[in-house]
């Protein structure tokens, strides 16, 4: 045996490579075959030499499926689960009948613009009488002014109607102002707002263009609202024919929670995702921001951009500001529209 001196190594490289097996893996999201010769497959090494192979120009041993003989069927990778509550998937218009169906229902429709402006006018007039005179706007509003109001409330549910909602199923009663005097509730559209109007007559959040509008801007100053700013409004579309209306028991923070209000927020969250059994996502107004952008560069499919900002956030604290900058120099590399990049492109 050689003596080895201080340079040698311990042990000696094999003289071959080992034989392995190449498996492809493939993804069950509807891709196109790509010609990329960059794209690596997943490679399982495998020394089981007894199961037939063909051999390729690197000396490897390969198999389409080497576990066939187990009944297994292949390879692949699931589709991603995550639920993205931004991505409209309302069918398009198409056929006669549809456009027959539109045509036929056009006096339907005339009949409910008719009923909406009769409402949005007399609860108009009604809320102009009940801010005649009124200057102590900071505090609540006498209580003959509120019974004023029963007018323009009554109104709201006449939109409402007009609107398709004709019944409101209830679950549950709401607690009384002295127990719960914040209401927390989802907001994807309109609807909402002129519900809550109708039932509770509250004080709201909402944004100061709100108060501009004609017709309503007088309506929300008598509710008294909390304006707020926001980076920019967005409009919101009605996808359903009915409300739903359920007030969940009451929640109250624990000792932990009221010195942590994002614990209770989270719990608050949990609860109303549950009572409504759909998936809680992490989605927050930086997704919006990050869809604004992508449509903004008329992307094809912005809506693969939005990736739950407020995880990204805690996890890797990245703002949304920051994240809409990393978005423009992604986009600034011409990805395809599946948003992927090759090697030279990146």
């Amino acid at each position: 045996m050689a003596e080895l001196d201080i340079t040698s190594p311990l042990l000696s490289s094999p003289s071959s490579y080992q034989p392995q097996t190449v498996l492809t893996v493939h993804d069950d999201q509807d891709s196109e075959p790509s010609n990329l010769q960059s794209s690596l497959p997943t490679t399982i090494l495998h020394q089981n030499h007894n199961h037939g192979r063909t051999h390729n120009e690197n000396g490897h041993h390969s198999s389409p499926n080497p576990y066939e003989f187990l009944r297994s069927g292949g390879f692949s990778v699931p589709a991603s689960t995550t639920a993205d509550p931004f991505r409209n998937e309302t069918p398009f218009i198409s056929g006669i009948y549809e456009v027959i169906k539109i045509v036929l229902c056009l006096p339907i429709a005339l009949a409910r613009l008719v009923l909406f402006g009769a409402s949005l006018v007399v609860g108009y007039m009604a809320t102009k009488v009940a801010l005649a005179g009124w200057r102590d706007k900071q505090n609540p509003m006498p209580k003959w002014r509120c019974r004023l109001m029963w007018v323009t409330r009554v109104c709201a549910r006449f939109i409402l109607f007009s609107f398709g909602y004709h019944w409101i199923r209830r679950k549950g009663k709401p607690a009384p102002r002295e127990i719960a005097p914040v209401v927390v509730s989802n907001h994807v559209s309109y609807i909402e707002p002129i519900f809550y109007f109708y039932e509770l007559f509250p004080t709201i959040v909402a944004s100061e263009s709100h108060d501009s509008i004609p017709f309503v801007g007088t309506i929300i100053r008598a509710m008294q609202v909390i304006y707020v700013n926001r980076f920019s409004p967005t409009s919101r579309k009605n996808a359903v024919n009915e409300i739903k209306v359920e007030y969940l028991p009451l929640i109250m923070p624990s000792d932990h929670q009221k010195q942590n209000a994002v614990r209770f927020a989270e719990r608050t969250g949990r609860a109303m995702a549950s009572a409504l059994n759909v998936v809680q996502t992490s989605h927050s107004y930086g997704d919006l921001m990050l869809l604004m952008k992508a449509a903004q560069l008329q992307q094809e499919k912005p809506w693969i951009y939005m990736v739950e900002m407020a995880r990204i956030e805690s996890l890797y604290h990245i703002s949304s500001l920051e994240a809409v900058d990393f978005l423009d120099k992604f986009l600034s590399m011409n990805p395809d529209p599946s948003s992927y990049l090759d090697q030279l492109m990146f």
